[in-house]
């Protein structure tokens, strides 16, 4: 099958469209106006329809050429994700990263975002390694995986060979479940007089997150003990808990997107009271000079934020 046009004018088209001048589009890419012009009238009968508005002295798009460039924007971006990928096999380099994290930020953010990742980055070879946070900052100092992600509390007095950056702002969010009868009781904003009489779920004393909600509180409220209906070891044991109907807990705000949007829990906001914690990605101060891992972080930190506007992530 013949296609009506050519990858040459296909750059054409999206180089008017961003120019809006025939001449600055001809400059661009260093072929002449008459040139340009010829290869729009061909793709046009071609296509049998017209892309390009010339009334009024103004360069603009019909309807047609809008969704026209749209999936032409597409093509040309496949071929250049095509060629560079070719490139890489042809001179056997395959970008390898490592990522060391928790289960809940893998689950709940980093596949996500590697989803995306990789469907536009194929050249990449990613590797997930689940642990816990104190073993992922040993294999980062050990060069065992390339990018460390883990929540802020275990960042202190840290290797000056780790290097730290923000990733991700979260929140630990006081929830019950909506099969839980004293949900009806309560509106979604609370005072923390009223939170203090409430039996809770709570994790291990040991473990990191149950220390950080237990600083922030002490800190900011009045109410120093809670009352203590279940004791688990992980954040999952807890959601499981809280979906049988059983009492309240402060969970990670992300670790509840598809709960909240099937309307299984409900969130609840404590007047003046806000716990908060910051996921960071960290690194190997030698991997700066990889070009690789770079690249990755770079193009990580774009998915983010994608994904962050859409919602999956905030």
């Amino acid at each position: 099958m013949k296609l009506p046009f050519t990858l040459k004018q296909l750059r054409i088209l999206k180089a008017i469209a961003s120019e809006k001048k025939f001449t600055k589009a001809a400059d661009l890419l260093f072929v002449s106006q008459p040139t340009l012009s010829k290869q729009i009238k061909i793709l046009e009968n071609e296509l049998g329809m017209l892309l390009i508005n010339r009334e009024n002295n103004k360069i603009q798009l019909t309807e047609n050429g809008k969704i026209f460039l749209k999936y032409g924007e597409r093509i040309l971006s496949l071929c250049e994700e095509s060629c560079r990928t070719l490139n890489d096999i042809k001179n056997n380099y395959r970008k390898d990263v490592i990522i060391g994290t928790d289960e809940i930020i893998g689950n709940l953010i980093i596949s996500r975002i590697l989803t995306l990742f990789i469907k536009n980055y194929p050249q990449f070879n990613i590797k997930i390694h689940i642990n816990r946070s104190k073993n992922i900052l040993k294999q980062l100092t050990n060069k065992n995986v390339n990018i460390g992600i883990i929540t802020n509390f275990l960042l202190e007095n840290q290797d000056r060979k780790i290097k730290i950056k923000n990733f991700i702002n979260d929140e630990f969010v006081l929830v019950i479940s909506n099969y839980n009868l004293l949900q009806i009781k309560y509106n979604s904003k609370i005072l923390e007089t009223q939170f203090a009489k409430f039996n809770f779920i709570k994790l291990n004393s040991n473990a990191k997150s149950y220390k950080l909600n237990k600083k922030q509180l002490n800190a900011k409220s009045k109410i120093k003990k809670f009352k203590n209906l279940l004791n688990l070891n992980s954040q999952q044991a807890i959601k499981i808990a809280l979906n049988l109907g059983f009492g309240f807990s402060f969970v990670p705000k992300i670790s509840i997107k598809k709960e909240k949007i099937l309307k299984l829990i409900k969130p609840f906001k404590i007047k003046n009271i806000k716990i908060q914690r910051t996921i960071y990605l960290l690194t190997h101060v030698s991997n700066n000079e990889s070009l690789s891992i770079k690249y990755f972080i770079y193009h990580l930190y774009n998915l983010k934020l994608n994904v962050s506007r859409s919602k999956l992530v905030d």
